[in-house]
């Protein structure tokens, strides 16, 4: 079976999912299509999403909509602990680890985006936003 993500449009919550064999976990959050938007630009992708059902977005009207990205899938890799650790060409995200938005970093390849992210111990990288900053960020941006 290929690996995809899937993305669930829910009232006034979108959210892109990694399946896994035990449960979903919850890849990234959004509170409106905007804040999907800004995330697509800041990655330098268009997600192409096919409904289940042949949906649209009109149908969100009608409650829950289910959807499965097309053309990438998004996977964590682990932690890591120097910036040495990083591949050659990452760039600079904020990113949720352990509860706090930090710097993290994603590397895009032709249809798959990867993302590092800190580990809490190392504390001379893992450098957590103050709690006013997070929930402006989160505001802003939903959470990923």
């Amino acid at each position: 079976m290929k690996e995809y993500n899937q993305i669930v449009f829910k009232d006034d919550e979108i959210y892109i999912k990694e399946l896994g064999l035990a449960n979903y976990w919850h890849f990234a959050t959004f509170s409106s299509v905007k804040q999907l938007i800004k995330f697509q630009k800041r990655l330098g992708i268009k997600l192409e999403i096919d409904f289940l059902n042949g949906g649209t977005l009109d149908d969100l009207k009608r409650g829950i909509l289910i959807g499965k990205i097309k053309n990438f899938i998004f996977k964590d890799k682990e932690y890591f602990w120097r910036l040495s650790d990083l591949p050659k060409g990452v760039k600079k995200i904020k990113l949720l680890s352990n509860g706090s938005i930090v710097d993290g970093y994603f590397k895009k390849y032709k249809n798959k985006i990867l993302f590092y992210r800190p580990n809490p111990n190392a504390k001379a990288i893992y450098k957590p936003l103050t709690i006013s900053k997070h929930i402006e960020f989160q505001k802003e941006n939903g959470i990923y």
